[in-house]
């Protein structure tokens, strides 16, 4: 994605061009719609979400290097999905869907005796408690 919209910015790559249009000076609509649609631009994070995104320091490198993982162990919910594999047929850059079938598993509301608690069940417990099982299961988490 090394191409932006001359109108909105937003990034693209080259083969998502309008293709009757200049290939020297290419147009794109997916974004704004040829600067039909204008949306605000994302608000910043609030802190100390923000310094760990942008931050130089140790412990945010360490945080956006394992974002991913601090997300997933902090959700209420796990995510599933029906894969759809007949991807664009070898034009363009490949695209992953979802199969337009999405599901979100929450469980039961207590966990069985012999699980520990996990996604929504952590609700249910004292704050430092539910970090405890959190960090129990991610021991590369700080």
């Amino acid at each position: 994605m090394n191409k932006k919209c001359n109108i909105c910015a937003a990034y693209h790559w080259f083969d998502e061009r309008v293709k009757s249009e200049s290939l020297s000076s290419p147009v794109f609509s997916l974004c704004c719609h040829h600067g039909q649609v204008q949306l605000d631009p994302f608000p910043n994070p609030l802190e100390p979400l923000h310094t760990l995104l942008i931050s130089q320091y140790p412990y945010a490198k360490q945080f956006q290097k394992h974002i991913q993982q601090y997300n997933c162990t902090l959700v209420f919910t796990s995510f599933m999905v029906r894969d759809k594999t007949d991807n664009n047929r070898g034009h363009g850059p490949w695209v992953w869907k979802s199969g337009y079938t999405i599901y979100y598993y929450i469980g039961a509301l207590y966990p069985e005796a012999v699980n520990d608690p996990k996604y929504a069940q952590l609700y249910f417990y004292d704050p430092k408690d539910a970090l405890e099982h959190c960090m129990g299961r991610n021991e590369q988490l700080r």
